[in-house]
């Protein structure tokens, strides 16, 4: 029985595999910026609360600060949470790509 699949070329494997390799960086990069942005907003919160929270005037730069800090922050997390959920199906077409490729079979 012939196989269906078209035959094996290491360029075309190569890219493949370059595009996969290309995905995981770009994804374990996302969620390390994101992890990093939290740890900083976490441990940086004290002194949020001493300087900006406990304010009494009514006038100042707290509205400012707020917007500066947290636009920013929810757009990161709302961003890698989009990027990491198109990465893992990009990832998934290429692989399955690859294995195609290479003629393998996942084993049900």
């Amino acid at each position: 029985m012939e196989s269906t699949n078209p035959a094996i070329h290491p360029t075309t494997v190569a890219e493949y595999t370059s595009d996969v390799f290309q995905n995981l960086v770009l994804e374990y990069g996302t969620l390390s910026a994101t992890v990093l942005l939290l740890w900083d907003w976490l441990t940086s919160l004290d002194d949020e609360v001493e300087f900006i929270w406990s304010l009494r005037s009514g006038i100042s730069g707290r509205p400012l600060y707020l917007f500066l800090r947290y636009a920013g922050t929810a757009f990161e997390i709302y961003n890698a949470v989009a990027e990491l959920g198109t990465q893992n199906q990009e990832l998934y077409v290429n692989l399955t790509r690859v294995f195609a490729r290479l003629n393998v079979t996942p084993i049900s």
